[in-house]
C-alpha cells in the first residue's frame, strides 16, 4: 500500500450531531472520512440513492468500513441480503471496535469480512465468493475512493475485471431481455427469406482454413496481407463487428460479415456497405441483432441463432438427428463468430486484428469513424491510468483493460469446449490468448495459404428453409395455450 495506515494517523471526534465522526491524516492534510455535521444521515442519502441497484442484485460488497454508517443504514433497510465488507486497512476495523463496536454491522447475512492489508489472497478469495451468486454490487465508500486513491486503484486493477463482467451481466440483462425478444420476433420477416448458416453441407467448408478479422488497432498492419488472400482465394475472409468498416474502407470484400449485437445503433456498424449499396457481402446475423441491421443491409443474409433467442427453437423445425445448432452469446462477436466458425468445419482459423489490448494508444484500427474510440472522437476517451499489462503474443507486455481483458478470458473459454480446433492468432502487438499460437500472418501465407479455396457464391449453397406450415401451427397451439392460461387466471 502507498498511504502506511496506523492509529496516530486516525483523528475522533465528535460531529455537530453529537454522533461520533472521524478523520485521518494522509500525507500531513486532515480528511474526513464522514460528514463532520452528521454522518448518520449522510450515509442513509447514501444507501437511499443506491437502492434499485441494490434490490436488483444478489449481493452486496462493501469496500471501506470507516465507522460504519453506511452499512446500518444497508442492514436496517435490507436486512435479508447477503453482504461482504473489505476494508483496506486493519486499523481502521480496530478503530470501529474501540470506539462503536461491530455488533451494528453484522447480521447472519453477512458472508465474510476481508482486511486487505492482513490478507493478500482477499481479491481471490472475494471472487471465490461470488461464484455463488448471479450479481453483485458494489458500494466503495465515496471518501475512499478520494483518500486511499492508491488503495481503490490496486482493488480495481486486481478486482475491475470481476466487477465489469458482473456489471456488463447485468445491464446486458437488464437492458436486452425484452430487445432480444424484441428483436427476433422483429427479424422474423427476414428470418423467413434468409438461409439458416448451419443448414451447408458441411463439405464445402470441412477443413478449410478461414480468417476472422476484428477491429482491433493491429488490423492496419495486415491490409495487404489480407488483399492478396482475397485475391488469390486462399481463405475465407470473415469480419466480425466493426472489422468490416475498416475493411471496406480499403476495398477489402470480406466472404461475410458476421453481427450479433441487439442494439439499435448496430447498424451504424454498417453504414459504408449501406451507403455503397454493396451486395457482394453476405451478412450473417444473429436471430437477436438489432433488428434495424437485416432490415437495412443491401446484401444476402445467412442467420444463426444464439442462447439468447427463446423463440425461434419453437418456431423453427428442423432435423431432430442432427439437431437446431445454437451459439452461446459472449462479449465479443468476434468470440461467436469463433465458435460458429469451428462448428462450420473451419480448420485452421486465424485470428487478425484481435489485440485485446492497446496498442499506440490506439482501441480500434483505423477506418472506424464512429463511437466514442472512433477517429471522429479525436483518439481514445478512456481512463488509462485503470489500465494494466498482461503478456503479448511474443511474451512482451502489453497494456489492456479489465473490458478488453473480457474479451481475452471469453476467447479462452470458448477455446477450452474445442480441443481440437486449430486457432493461430496473427495478432501483431496482441495479448497472448491460451489456447492459441502466435504466427505472423506473412508466415501462415507463405508455409499455409498456398493454394486457392474459397469457393464463389458459397451462401448460395445452403439449403433448405423455414417450415412456414409448422411455424403457423406453433403458433396456434401458443395462442390456444395463452387463452387457455387466461382462462384459470380469471376463474380465480
Amino acid at each position: 500500500m502507498t498511504n502506511q495506515m496506523t492509529n496516530q494517523n486516525i483523528i475522533n471526534e465528535e460531529s455537530k450531531s453529537g454522533l461520533p465522526t472521524m478523520s485521518i491524516i494522509v500525507d500531513g492534510k486532515k480528511n474526513y472520512i464522514h460528514s463532520k455535521y452528521n454522518p448518520k444521515e449522510e450515509s442513509e442519502k447514501l444507501i437511499d440513492n443506491m437502492v434499485n441497484h441494490i434490490e436488483d442484485n444478489d449481493i452486496i460488497i462493501f469496500w471501506g468500513l470507516g465507522l460504519g454508517y453506511h452499512i446500518e443504514a444497508y442492514l436496517k433497510r435490507f436486512p435479508e441480503k447477503y453482504y461482504i465488507i473489505i476494508e483496506p486497512h486493519k486499523d481502521m476495523l480496530i478503530n470501529l471496535i474501540h470506539n462503536r463496536g461491530i455488533n451494528s454491522i453484522i447480521n447472519d447475512k453477512l458472508k465474510k469480512i476481508f482486511i486487505l492489508d492482513y490478507d493478500k489472497d482477499a481479491y481471490k478469495s472475494v471472487e471465490d465468493y461470488l461464484h455463488q451468486f448471479d450479481s453483485v454490487f458494489f458500494i466503495v465508500l465515496p471518501s475512499y475512493e478520494r483518500i486511499f486513491a492508491d488503495e481503490y486503484r490496486e482493488f480495481y486493477l486486481n478486482f475491475g475485471f470481476v466487477m465489469e463482467d458482473f456489471a456488463l451481466k447485468n445491464r446486458t440483462k437488464k437492458l436486452f431481455q425484452k430487445t432480444w425478444t424484441k428483436n427476433v420476433l422483429l427479424n422474423y420477416s427476414q428470418i423467413i427469406n434468409s438461409k439458416y448458416i448451419f443448414n451447408m453441407d458441411r463439405d464445402i467448408f470441412l477443413n478449410k482454413p478461414a480468417i476472422l478479422v476484428s477491429a482491433g488497432p493491429s488490423l492496419e498492419y495486415e491490409l495487404s496481407n489480407l488483399k492478396y488472400i482475397k485475391q488469390n482465394k486462399l481463405a475465407y475472409i470473415f469480419s466480425a463487428g466493426s472489422a468490416i468498416s475498416a475493411l471496406v474502407e480499403n476495398n477489402i470484400y470480406p466472404d461475410a460479415a458476421w453481427s450479433i449485437d441487439p442494439g439499435e445503433v448496430n447498424v451504424e456498424v454498417f453504414q459504408k456497405v449501406i451507403e455503397k449499396e454493396i451486395t457482394a457481402i453476405p451478412l450473417v446475423f444473429a436471430t437477436t441483432v438489432g433488428y434495424g441491421t437485416p432490415q437495412a443491409y443491401p446484401g444476402e443474409k445467412l442467420y444463426f441463432i444464439t442462447d439468447k433467442d427463446k423463440i425461434s427453437p419453437w418456431l423453427i423445425k428442423y432435423d431432430k438427428a442432427s439437431g437446431l445448432k445454437i451459439v452461446q452469446d459472449a462479449s465479443s462477436v468476434a468470440v461467436v463468430a469463433l465458435e460458429a466458425l469451428i462448428n462450420l468445419g473451419f480448420n485452421p482459423i486465424m485470428l487478425v486484428g484481435q489485440n485485446c489490448a492497446f496498442e499506440r494508444d490506439q482501441y480500434y484500427s483505423k477506418g472506424i469513424d464512429y463511437g466514442m474510440f472512433g477517429e471522429k472522437g479525436s483518439g481514445i476517451q478512456y481512463d488509462l491510468s485503470f489500465t494494466f499489462k498482461v503478456e503479448g503474443v511474443q511474451g512482451e507486455a502489453v497494456y489492456t483493460t479489465s473490458s478488453l481483458n473480457k474479451f481475452r478470458t471469453d476467447f479462452e473459454e470458448a477455446i477450452v469446449r474445442y480441443k481440437d480446433a486449430s486457432i493461430i492468432n496473427t495478432t501483431k502487438e496482441g495479448a497472448k490468448i491460451a489456447g492459441t499460437w502466435y504466427e505472423p500472418l506473412e508466415k501462415v501465407i507463405s508455409d499455409r495459404l498456398t493454394y486457392s479455396v474459397v469457393e464463389d457464391n458459397w451462401y448460395t449453397k445452403a439449403h433448405g428453409s423455414i417450415d412456414k406450415k409448422h411455424m403457423i401451427h406453433i403458433c396456434r397451439h401458443m395462442e390456444n395455450q395463452y387463452k387457455l392460461l387466461n382462462e384459470i387466471f380469471t376463474s380465480w
